[in-house]
């Protein structure tokens, strides 16, 4: 299955750590990489990308995006794509070996979508909520379920340990035309949070598919603003489409809207 390694980006520099230390690791299956340019600076991308990396790699950019929508960014970058296999991976995030191949013969085997079982920080200190040494608790977990009329059920869960290591569920792999029918991610949400729960959800409770949970990956840590009020603010806008019975994202719309206005680079 060909893979399309789909990244956001705005204004990260370790875009280029993680590229080069992830490239060999992307060659466990047939892919090109897909970035996404959301409003950031024009030349450091383009430097980055003169490296090669990979057998196709695809620099997007969005001129005039006022800021990072992760949904929007992430659905004209799977649009620009061509992959019957789509991964959404951040551009600070470094693959474990063995990762790639074992997610694919997951979905090769289940009718599923994977998310990454955890994530470690290089600098754990720099964590948005760092763990106080002292506390006797080892791990804080939150579960939802949901369970739909048609008899699917939906499960997300978020988890963060005192080693260090949380949840990896904005990082997905996902079959197109799966993420086709539920029309993508939900650009209506705002900024970034909890439009990766919100594509878990969907996926689950339109499709009926199951959610696999896979692998370690590291995360290079970098100080980050909490994205707590775009996440409640986000969830709410989700829990109302579900009670509405709206499962759509707005993949349509969002590679309509800029249908002719993106920049594209192809190497």
């Amino acid at each position: 299955m060909r893979v399309s390694v789909i990244i956001p980006w705005r204004d990260r520099p370790e875009l280029g750590e993680a590229l080069r230390k992830n490239a060999a690791l992307l060659g466990e299956a047939p892919s090109e990489i897909v970035i996404v340019n959301s409003g950031g600076d024009r030349e450091l991308p383009r430097e980055i990308v003169r490296g090669g990396w990979c057998e196709r790699l695809v620099l997007i950019e969005l001129p005039g995006a006022a800021g990072l929508n992760r949904s929007e960014t992430l659905n004209v970058g799977a649009g620009h794509s061509r992959g019957g296999v789509l991964f959404f991976l951040d551009a600070d995030v470094l693959l474990a070996p063995g990762f790639l191949g074992e997610a694919l013969d997951t979905m090769a085997r289940h009718e599923c979508f994977v998310s990454v079982a955890r994530v470690a920080e290089t600098q754990p200190e720099l964590s948005a909520h760092p763990w106080n040494p002292a506390s006797p608790i080892q791990e804080k977990i939150s579960r939802t379920e949901l369970r739909h009329e048609n008899g699917h059920v939906a499960t997300v869960e978020y988890s963060a340990s005192k080693d260090g290591t949380r949840t990896g569920s904005g990082l997905m792999i996902v079959r197109r035309r799966h993420f086709d029918a539920v029309q993508g991610f939900n650009s209506k949400l705002l900024g970034w949070g909890f439009e990766d729960y919100d594509l878990q959800f969907r996926l689950q409770l339109a499709l009926g598919i199951e959610r696999h949970s896979l692998g370690r990956l590291i995360h290079l840590s970098h100080r980050r603003p909490d994205g707590g009020d775009s996440n409640t603010r986000n969830r709410a806008i989700c829990y109302e489409n579900y009670d509405r019975g709206d499962f759509l994202g707005t993949l349509a719309d969002d590679e309509e809207r800029w249908r002719g206005r993106t920049v594209e680079e192809t190497r």
